[in-house]
C-alpha cells in the first residue's frame, strides 16, 4: 500500500488529515522519476477523496475515490499544460 489515511482527532475545525507515502525506493527501482510521480499522486489525491468522503458523511466508496482521484488529476495535469504553453 502506498499511502495510509487517517484523520485526527474528530470532525471540525481541529480535524488532521494525515497521509503516510511510503515504497518510495521500491517504486524507483521498478518506474521511472515520472511514472512513479504519477503513482504517488494517484495514491494522495485517491485518500483526499476518502477524506471528502468522511467529512461528507458518506460510505467509503473505492471506486468513487479512484474515480474522484482521477478526475482530481486530469484537472491538474490539464492546469500544468496550460501553465507552460
Amino acid at each position: 500500500m502506498l499511502t495510509n489515511f487517517s484523520v485526527f482527532p474528530e470532525k471540525g475545525d481541529g480535524s488532521i488529515l494525515k497521509m503516510a507515502c511510503g515504497d518510495y525506493i521500491e517504486l524507483l527501482k521498478e518506474y521511472d522519476f515520472q511514472d512513479m510521480l504519477g503513482i504517488m499522486l494517484f495514491s494522495l489525491s485517491e485518500n483526499i477523496q476518502n477524506y471528502y468522503q468522511w467529512v461528507d458523511d458518506l460510505e467509503f466508496d473505492e471506486e468513487k475515490a479512484k474515480e474522484s482521484a482521477q478526475e482530481m488529476l486530469d484537472e491538474y495535469w490539464g492546469y500544468r499544460k496550460k501553465a507552460k504553453a
